[in-house]
């Protein structure tokens, strides 16, 4: 039975048992014929163990592994080493599939497109509301003219839970995941893209993931495995010649990633300022300048440390000193931020929402009216606090200075995050 396996699916199980049955229900659903499930119990101390073994009780292509605690990545790991299919696919168990049919149209599209990887879009799950994801929006676009893909012309380094790969490529070229407690997924997704050279991929989200908060992920430990996985990446993507992989890698650290490690890394934590000078090192190379600081090392070294032990109260009081501010941003972190403003009795100094496009006019939030730089005719010298998502924080500021708009300031990403959803 199991030379005929067709779909090894991976899960690693850490004390996941809230959602650990619909996690199973979605796999167990699926209706692909050669199915093997392989789930590795991480060392729980919850009831995912006994649920485990009542799904494996009921349907013979359970099998559970037992190990101790060792993290998402050893875990994976050993489910490769135990796995029997022609392909592979990781699901964590606190996510599940949202089409019986995942497996299946990927296996389907691997044998027909003839290659080693194939993936799909994923969704969101965060408080209970489902988004789509676009991180691969250019990826769904091309696919729409081209059965295969090259990965050189995207060089993404996340989503790996949609895709499906070739065990026998894994296995050939020795790809595993790093033993990082965090940052392992996007190390082993651009060494697997890398090998697997093309790929195909699926018009449609197959995957749901949920999203908890950046603070509830991260340990000072974690930071440092953080740490070690963008430098990893980083130097991968200088070794390989690939530009937009590092240049997102770069992104990452010095902005989705800034408020975590300024957070958690102060100038006395020697493991963590040795890898922020190692990657430092890296950046200047690559940039050709000697004289680049990252974002978190120069704030890390800097007093600007300071301002986010306390950020709530000095960004209040920076605020309260201004005559009036601009944000930039109306979806959801900023409409989060805007209630914190109006609940602090601090509303009345926005002047003006700043969107980058604008689709129709005479548009307001809470009164306040919405438009772009140009529509809100916005000065050079006003004060601007950008209140958008992490992966986004890059682009618009730099666009920004580009513009001569140079008294911008970004809203911590952790903070925005922690605050309470804001009404409709």
């Amino acid at each position: 039975m199991k030379s005929n396996v067709q779909v090894s699916v991976i899960i690693p199980v850490y004390n996941a048992g809230h959602y650990l049955e619909t996690c199973l229900d979605s796999v167990c659903a699926q209706a692909i014929r050669g199915l093997e499930i392989i789930c590795i119990d991480d060392g729980s101390t919850d009831d995912s163990y006994t649920i485990l073994k009542r799904y494996a009780q009921r349907d013979d292509r359970i099998r559970i592994i037992r190990q101790a605690n060792s993290g998402p990545g050893s875990a994976r790991n050993r489910g490769l080493r135990e796995a029997m299919g022609e392909f592979v696919a990781f699901l964590d168990a606190d996510d599940y599939y949202l089409d019986g049919s995942a497996l299946e149209q990927l296996y389907r599209f691997c044998k027909e497109n003839h290659v080693n990887v194939c993936g799909s879009a994923l969704k969101y799950l965060r408080q209970g509301v489902v988004t789509d994801d676009t991180t691969l929006a250019d990826v769904k676009k091309a696919a729409q003219v081209n059965r295969i893909l090259q990965y050189s012309a995207f060089q993404f380094d996340y989503g790996y839970t949609g895709f499906l790969f070739s065990r026998e490529m894994l296995e050939g070229e020795q790809i595993t995941f790093p033993a990082y407690r965090r940052y392992q997924d996007p190390c082993f997704l651009v060494r697997a893209m890398y090998a697997a050279g093309q790929f195909s991929f699926c018009d449609a989200a197959l995957y749901v993931c949920r999203v908890p908060t950046m603070a509830s992920r991260f340990t000072k430990e974690k930071v440092t495995d953080l740490l070690m996985g963008l430098r990893d990446n980083l130097s991968f993507a200088r070794e390989k010649r690939m530009d937009k992989l590092f240049e997102t890698s770069l992104m990452r650290l010095e902005y989705e990633y800034y408020s975590i490690i300024c957070r958690y890394v102060s100038i006395e934590d020697a493991r963590q300022i040795s890898l922020l000078r190692e990657i430092n090192c890296l950046v200047c190379e690559v940039l050709n300048d000697d004289e680049y600081l990252v974002r978190p090392l120069s704030c890390i070294l800097s007093q600007d440390k300071d301002f986010y032990l306390h950020y709530e109260e000095n960004l209040c009081g920076k605020i309260m000193d201004r005559a009036y501010l601009y944000l930039y941003g109306a979806g959801g972190m900023a409409r989060k931020f805007i209630r914190y403003l109006k609940d602090n009795v601090l509303l009345h100094k926005v002047k003006g929402i700043i969107v980058s496009e604008q689709t129709k006019d005479g548009q307001f939030v809470e009164g306040i009216p919405v438009g772009t730089l140009e529509r809100l005719q916005v000065k050079t010298d006003d004060y601007i606090l950008i209140g958008t998502g992490a992966v986004f924080h890059k682009e618009i500021y730099d666009n920004l200075q580009s513009k001569g708009f140079g008294n911008a300031d970004i809203l911590d990403s952790v903070f925005l995050e922690e605050l309470p959803e804001a009404d409709g």
